[in-house]
């Protein structure tokens, strides 16, 4: 049986058998336990799970109905089917976390838009969880990893002006999956600007590596 893609490309499947790596624990360590976490492009749950045995009240956010429909049943956890750019919800939360380096859009629109629906909902004091890919993450030619027992390959082709297509092949066993995308490079600068322009303001790294930041509302 074919499995669900959802509107990006990607396998349903294969984001269900993505185990969790430490994110939660990170998050945790920033925002200490207080307040509900909202998870925007929370997949199949990957993040929303282990936030929730950490005690956090989470409401998983994606535009896929299939990523939501693996969530685990969990009173902690609410989902809710929309477009992170089209959410409006009555809740403030303590942390908003734009997920699954979405923040690397090729589409400088759709970037703005998010990050202004995570300044939109979230709570006085509160912080923004961000996880992007840093500039020298992009260059040219085969690069291999692991996430958990699934094996990763990625192809990337310099497109000019930043942009970078991705061609990433995954296996685990005798399972097989492509996705391919457009990202966009960016700077520590452009960072700062694009928060800027969503009334938001850089806080800190949040991860030893810089993968992560936080950011508040100016």
């Amino acid at each position: 049986m074919q499995d669900d893609v959802t509107p990006d490309g990607c396998s349903v499947e294969l984001y269900a058998r993505i185990p969790a790596l430490g994110e939660a624990e990170i998050l945790h360590g920033r925002l200490g336990g207080n307040g509900p976490v909202l998870d925007l492009g929370s997949g199949t749950g990957r993040i929303a799970v282990p936030l929730a045995r950490l005690g956090y009240q989470v409401v998983a956010v994606d535009e896929s109905g299939a990523m939501l429909a693996r969530v685990p049943t969990d009173p902690r956890i609410r989902v809710v089917c929309s477009r992170i750019q089209d959410l409006r919800l009555e809740q403030r939360f303590a942390g908003v976390l734009l997920a699954a380096n979405l923040i690397n859009t090729e589409l400088d629109d759709l970037r703005g838009s998010m990050l202004t629906s995570c300044a939109r909902h979230l709570a006085l004091g509160g912080l923004v969880l961000v996880p992007w890919r840093p500039p020298d993450w992009f260059r040219p030619g085969h690069h291999s990893q692991a996430l958990g027992g699934i094996d990763v390959t990625r192809q990337e082709t310099d497109l000019g002006g930043d942009l970078f297509g991705i061609s990433a092949q995954y296996r685990e066993g005798d399972r097989r999956w492509q996705h391919d995308y457009v990202a966009r490079r960016l700077t520590t600068a452009d960072i700062y600007r694009v928060l800027d322009d969503a009334s938001l303001t850089f806080d800190d790294w949040i991860s030893e590596d810089h993968t992560w930041f936080s950011a508040r509302r100016r």
